[in-house]
């Protein structure tokens, strides 16, 4: 039987993103593997801290950004792993990839809404309770009700949509200003809580008072010292909750 030779019919529509972009989407994705990490905190190794595991993990996931970028160049316009593996390895499991990364795209939708809901709910309760504001507290009560907390959600999912369809350039951009910010105020964050340390129990206490939080008895006695060893074994879980999201690039290239 003779072989024909296959040609791919494209509209021509071409995506394209600089370094910046590139780096930011994955980043971006990344964050909802740190989410579903989160949600098993509970079970890390006693001694162990997160944030610096993130940082150590960031290392690794440098390697892992190349290659993709570099796989994005030489291979033009195939639509991230589940077509490399189908061309370079086999076909049916690059099919398995393409469901998996189908489940995996639901899964960030859902999360994104559920989150951003309810972190713009404990905002305004902090920043209201803090300061006094009840209308904010008040505000936040109704945020967080379900019907209200969906609403909120297809909100953000409309106007995200609506820069794909006018411009999909916009969204990267949006994409890329979004982590930029989440970046230095996370930073800055990790700053501030380390350089008040040794009277963290002291500045924090206001906070705990005015939102009625009261740790449990004996708290501080169960507080474990830091392990760099502990750091080290919570790298796994955070590599199989986290590494799967870099596949921002590549969708971008399909």
């Amino acid at each position: 039987m003779s072989r024909n030779l296959f040609v791919r019919e494209s509209s021509g529509l071409s995506k394209e993103v600089g370094i910046l972009d590139s780096i930011m989407l994955n980043l971006g994705n990344m964050s909802a593997g740190v989410a579903l990490f989160n949600s098993i905190s509970p079970y890390i190794s006693q001694g162990g801290i997160v944030w610096l595991a993130a940082i150590l993990g960031l290392v690794f996931t440098l390697p892992q950004a190349y290659i993709y970028m570099y796989l994005t160049g030489r291979i033009h316009r195939t639509g991230g792993d589940y077509v490399w593996i189908s061309r370079l390895l086999n076909g049916p499991l690059g099919i398995v990839m393409a469901f998996a990364l189908m489940i995996e795209s639901t899964a960030v939708v859902a999360l994104t809404a559920c989150f951003f809901s309810s972190a713009v709910s404990e905002v305004l309760t902090t920043i209201g309770t803090m300061n006094g504001i009840s209308s904010l507290v008040s505000l936040s009560n109704t945020i967080s009700s379900s019907i209200y907390s969906y609403l909120l959600g297809g909100l953000l999912f409309a106007f995200i949509i609506a820069f794909n369809i006018f411009k999909a350039k916009w969204g990267y951009m949006l994409v890329t200003i979004g982590t930029i910010v989440s970046l230095i105020t996370t930073f800055v964050a990790m700053i501030v809580i380390g350089i008040n340390i040794p009277h963290f129990s002291t500045s924090i206490s206001p906070f705990l008072h005015y939102m009625k939080i009261a740790p449990p008895p004996g708290f501080a006695s169960r507080i474990t010292p830091f392990s760099f060893i502990s750091t080290l074994l919570i790298l796994p879980l955070l590599a199989i909750f986290t590494y799967p999201w870099m596949q921002a690039t590549p969708a971008v290239a399909s």
